[in-house]
């Protein structure tokens, strides 16, 4: 059904259906036809209602107040019939929201492991994380590579620090835990020495990091191939001597081979059946 045409009782659903559509990126030209019919109809169910309303009740319009009477009446007796069949124990009381009904108890199987699951790549390693001593209040951002990482990280500083003057940069007030160019006691120490409010980037799911009651977990994401897109274009940007040398990677035998265009690139990532546990931005991996 178009959206314009829903056939919503109050103001708030319509302007609600109106924002979004154009949020969305619905057609205007579409919208706009929909909405024309929509306005329409609804003229002419008001019009024509209020027209043989008037007819009906002509020269009696005491006939018309009875009306509204006669259905309040009918509703309360109905109302009132259904309350008078419940036992007492089970009524609502005035001003206190009940419900009744006897919902059957599910055991919802754990969303994660009981051990983290080890995620490791050429320059990452979430077995970083075990260990790490927790605090009341630490924040970890979880999120894969393109996904609105730093975008996250920016909102908890501004939010922690209610300042857009950071004291440092935003690498240093909220490291990357499990990225191997910098040593685990290095980051840990950094961490240790942090008195605000600690937030931690990593690119580690859930499944791979300790879940502690005291933390809270921010994770984000973002529609694969528009990922996939991104990280294309930021490998053009990433010094990998630089990369190798940091994460005491040998040097390639040979020149690197050339990339393929972003297209043929793109469906290879998209079909390639790669190891989401050493491929962390394979689609495998992000889905």
């Amino acid at each position: 059904m178009p959206p314009a045409s829903l056939p919503l009782p109050e103001a708030g659903g319509r302007t609600a259906v109106t924002h979004s559509v154009g949020t969305l990126g619905y057609l205007l030209r579409r919208f706009a036809t929909f909405d024309a019919i929509a306005a329409i109809v609804w003229a002419l169910s008001a019009s024509l209602l209020g027209y043989f309303g008037g007819a009906a009740f002509e020269g009696a319009a005491w006939k018309g107040w009875c009306w509204p009477g006669i259905a309040f009446g009918l509703a309360s007796a109905v109302e009132g019939r259904a309350l008078g069949d419940q036992p007492a124990q089970s009524r609502p009381q005035r001003g206190i929201m009940t419900c009744t009904a006897q919902l059957p108890l599910v055991n919802y199987p754990p969303q994660v492991a009981e051990l983290p699951i080890r995620y490791r790549s050429s320059d990452e390693d979430s077995a970083r994380w075990i260990g790490f001593p927790f605090r009341t209040g630490d924040i970890v951002i979880s999120t894969r590579s393109k996904t609105g990482t730093t975008w996250v990280q920016m909102i908890c500083a501004l939010l922690i620090f209610q300042t857009p003057d950071l004291p440092a940069s935003l690498g240093w007030i909220s490291p990357w835990l499990d990225f191997l160019t910098t040593p685990r006691e290095e980051v840990y120490g950094l961490l240790e020495a942090q008195v605000h409010r600690r937030f931690i980037k990593t690119h580690t799911p859930l499944d791979g990091i300790p879940l502690d009651s005291r933390v809270t977990y921010i994770v984000t994401a973002r529609h694969p191939l528009d990922m996939a897109v991104s990280l294309y274009h930021q490998g053009d940007n990433i010094d990998r001597a630089l990369m190798r040398r940091l994460t005491g990677q040998p040097e390639p035998a040979g020149p690197p081979r050339p990339r393929k265009p972003l297209r043929d690139w793109l469906l290879d990532w998209i079909n390639e059946d790669a190891d989401p546990q050493t491929e962390m931005d394979s689609l495998p991996r992000v889905m």
